[in-house]
């Protein structure tokens, strides 16, 4: 049996994360994308050391492994918002993730470095028609004190999760 201390215990762990829920929820964004992404930012951590210790890779292929990362979600964020913007925000979200856990299994399987180049411009290509959708519906509404304590919760959340 547990005694009051221990359960207010359990209280008090599940207040934040039951207030994320309600927020991601009340934003639109689904619980399992946020957490998708805080399985997904593990990879910046991975990338490094994988192409550095199985792939010898070099210092300059190492930030070669970040540029193209972001140089593929820029590109597509500038370039296929237009078409983007005329599909539904959960259908983005939907192949979003489903080419980052491509992307992300084909990493596990990478041998060479070109190969896991291809597949971290992939992601970044992916996380493109993921995050502005997400962001665009967790700040919309608000402004000034508002909108900085949601983007504050909503961003770090991820990071929390990884925790």
């Amino acid at each position: 049996s547990r005694t009051s201390g221990s359960s207010m215990s359990v209280i008090a762990s599940e207040r934040p994360r039951n207030e994320l829920r309600a927020m991601n929820q009340a934003a639109g964004v689904p619980t399992t994308t946020m957490i998708a992404s805080a399985a997904f930012g593990q990879l910046f951590v991975a990338w490094p050391f994988l192409a550095q210790q199985h792939m010898q890779a070099k210092s300059a292929q190492v930030g070669l492994i970040a540029a193209l990362y972001q140089g593929a979600y820029v590109l597509a964020v500038l370039a296929g918002r237009p078409l983007l913007d005329r599909i539904d925000p959960r259908v983005q979200a939907a192949l979003s993730n489903l080419l980052l856990a491509v992307s992300a299994c084909g990493m596990v399987f990478a041998t060479t470095l070109n190969q896991l180049l291809v597949l971290v411009t992939l992601s970044g290509l992916a996380t493109s028609w993921l995050w502005p959708p997400v962001m665009g519906r967790v700040s919309a509404g608000l402004e000034g004190t508002a909108l900085n304590r949601r983007l504050g919760r909503s961003t770090s959340s991820p990071t929390s999760l990884s925790l």
